[in-house]
């Protein structure tokens, strides 16, 4: 009997160890498959969320895009076009648009005229003393929203200290900004001067502003840089937008990085919270910060569960009653039951693995932009079907893998790509060895015979495993309108000649090249004889043919190393790369000008052309800027025109 009281409790004692582990492991299991949706949660909501905020990026860079390339846009067109983007309808929190013109000091006459050849009466009013040599940033088009301030153009905002610190800070750097201006205490200080106290509460009605910077390419009297700014309230649309039919049993606050001397609130740095249902971050199960950028602007996605998303439910205590309850009838049988148990729990752990790698492959496939998965050797993990399009073959079947898995990625894009690769390369290693946080760079493809860009941004995997998230995204159709908008500020659309101030730009750096080097630099001033009774007699068509012409013949009969710009009206301007002596100058000249002694023929008719040309020639060392060198050629042009026209007259002016 002893005997048997012994085994029966040793039976009893090791069924109820056995209860109780079975118990514990199926706790774990429980949090840690809760732990894994989570996070799946999380990774969904910060995709989607960069997306949708690239997307309010791009809006504001299309806006600017079309207000500050070309001409000087009238008001009524800039807000036309915004209306017709439908970009407040899309995006209800942007509370208006506003076009702000970076304008240096010395830049500020011409930046005026050129503005009021569309608004007659545009007049710059500051808000304040700027510090000395400070930009002024004046607003060139305000198209209000939701939330009408009270901005006109002319309103020169540079004294507001958060904006114009934001935005030199920036711009130094070529990125979008974020900034507040509700806590600067400039504000309160320009509401004072201005007698104006309802100031500083209207501007709390908005949450932050983001500001957008556009390359107007150098336009002649329009300032240095365009930046388009929106002011945003109620952001939290942003995550009824981004977040469209995603699991809601998250809370979510996003916060972004407002950079400048006006920030000190905390509060102020939160744009958007999303907490119903799962309530407070103090009291949730899980909670997780993820960080991400777009065009230069740091965000803060912080995600948190409900107090019961790590609740295992009634399954642990069910196990520890039956094991018990089996413990009691033998030792034996409450070991086997254990095991099975066990053995059923590593089943579910399994199971759950598998739903959530299966699940990860949906969001995968889901997303539009070719995403590519490599480990920390190069090797592609896994990609989307959208992967299979970008390297120019179909997607595979449903349930396969894409056949690039197992290969190197750079190997794999080098059969796509239309050029280098190294830079890429070198950006994938600063990820991976933790040099930089993420990267994002533009490379060509082509696929199909078609050239096209495609932007590469890699950020890393919080692993296990570790490695590169790469996502890929056309971005065509903004690199040709960047290489039209550049073409446009840099070229005379009639003739294809350099314009005026592209002139100026390449011509310093051909005057640096030439330091240090023999011989003489020379500039022709050419002006088309008789052009104006020309345009009067046979019509603007055919004066604008003959400028074509002119230019065509002015180009083939110079060097390949020579400048050719078309100055304005019937004046174009050379500059002479080095030259051996005076008498080469002359040579090249006298060739210009018989270029241009020939008839011009539009239809049945035909008019004689000739023109009238100045030359200046000095030593190479004697040139430092070329402005003095083409002042002297239009002197010298106005020489020949008093002489009759159709000859070339010299000059060597003395510039030290």
């Amino acid at each position: 009997m002893r005997a048997a009281r012994r085994g029966a409790a040793v039976a009893l004692l090791v069924g109820a160890l056995s209860a109780v582990l079975g118990a514990t492991y199926a706790h774990r299991v429980a949090v840690d498959s809760a732990q894994e949706r989570f996070d799946l949660s999380g990774q969904r909501a910060t995709a989607g969320l960069e997306q949708e905020l690239q997307a309010y990026i791009d809006s504001l860079h299309q806006v600017g895009a079309y207000a500050a390339v070309g001409p000087v846009k009238p008001p009524a067109d800039v807000e036309a076009f915004v209306r017709e983007t439908g970009v407040f309808e899309r995006f209800s929190s942007l509370s208006g648009i506003v076009v702000l013109r970076r304008v240096a000091p010395e830049a500020r006459a011409d930046f005026l005229a050129a503005m009021r050849t569309v608004q007659p009466e545009f007049t710059i009013v500051g808000l304040g003393p700027l510090p000395p040599g400070a930009p002024s940033y004046v607003i060139e088009h305000h198209v209000p929203g939701a939330l009408d301030l009270p901005l006109f153009p002319g309103l020169d905002v540079a004294a507001i200290d958060s904006v114009r610190t934001e935005l030199e800070w920036r711009g130094a750097r070529g990125e979008a900004g974020a900034g507040a201006i509700q806590d600067d205490p400039s504000v309160r200080r320009i509401a004072e001067q201005l007698d104006a106290p309802g100031l500083t509460p209207m501007l709390e009605g908005f949450d932050f502003f983001l500001a957008v910077p556009v390359d107007a390419g150098g336009d002649a009297g329009r300032g240095e840089t365009t930046w388009v700014a929106a002011p945003i309230g109620g952001f939290d649309e942003v995550f009824a937008r981004s977040l469209e039919g995603q699991p809601t049993d998250v809370g979510m606050d996003l916060t972004v990085n407002l950079t400048g001397p006006a920030v000190t609130d905390a509060s102020v740095r939160q744009v958007a919270r999303r907490s119903d249902p799962p309530g407070t971050m103090a009291d949730a199960a899980f909670s997780r910060e993820l960080t991400f950028q777009t065009s230069g602007i740091d965000w803060t996605l912080t995600v948190w569960s409900s107090p019961t998303a790590a609740d295992p439910g009634p399954v642990p205590l069910l196990v520890l009653g039956f094991g018990l309850a089996a413990s009691a009838l033998a030792g034996a049988v409450v070991l086997l039951r254990g095991v099975g148990r066990a053995r059923r729990a590593e089943l579910a752990r399994l199971e759950v693995d598998h739903e959530r790698v299966r699940a990860q492959g949906d969001v995968l496939a889901a997303v539009t932009e070719a995403v590519a998965l490599i480990g920390d050797d190069g090797v592609i993990r896994a990609a989307n079907p959208a992967w299979d399009r970008l390297c120019g073959r179909s997607p595979a079947a449903p349930g396969t893998e894409t056949p690039d898995v197992g290969r190197p990625y750079l190997e794999v894009l080098a059969e796509a790509s239309d050029g280098d690769l190294s830079l890429l390369a070198a950006a994938i290693e600063r990820v991976r060895s933790g040099g930089t946080a993420r990267a994002e760079m533009d490379v060509a493809l082509r696929t199909d015979g078609t050239r096209w860009w495609c932007s590469v941004r890699i950020t890393p995997m919080e692993g296990p495993p570790h490695g590169l998230v790469l996502v890929h995204r056309d971005v065509t159709d903004r690199r040709n309108a960047e290489r039209r908008a550049e073409r446009r500020a840099s070229h005379d659309p009639l003739t294809g000649l350099l314009n005026r101030t592209a002139l100026e730009h390449q011509v310093t750096g051909a005057i640096l090249h030439a330091q240090g080097r023999e011989g003489y630099l020379g500039v022709l001033f050419v002006d088309i004889d008789d052009f104006k009774a020309l345009n009067d007699t046979s019509g603007h068509a055919f004066g604008d043919a003959a400028l074509r012409a002119a230019a065509a013949r002015l180009t083939r009969s110079v060097r390949g190393g020579d400048l050719v710009a078309r100055f304005g009206g019937d004046e174009f301007v050379v500059v002479l790369a080095p030259l051996e002596s005076v008498a080469a100058a002359e040579a090249l000249a006298d060739r210009v000008l018989r270029a241009l002694d020939t008839d011009v023929r539009v239809g049945t008719v035909t008019h004689p052309l000739s023109a009238s040309i100045g030359l200046a020639v000095a030593p190479v060392a004697e040139v430092e800027q070329v402005t003095a060198l083409i002042d002297a050629a239009d002197e010298a042009m106005y020489r020949s025109k008093r002489g009759g026209g159709g000859r070339v007259t010299v000059v060597q002016p003395t510039l030290r």
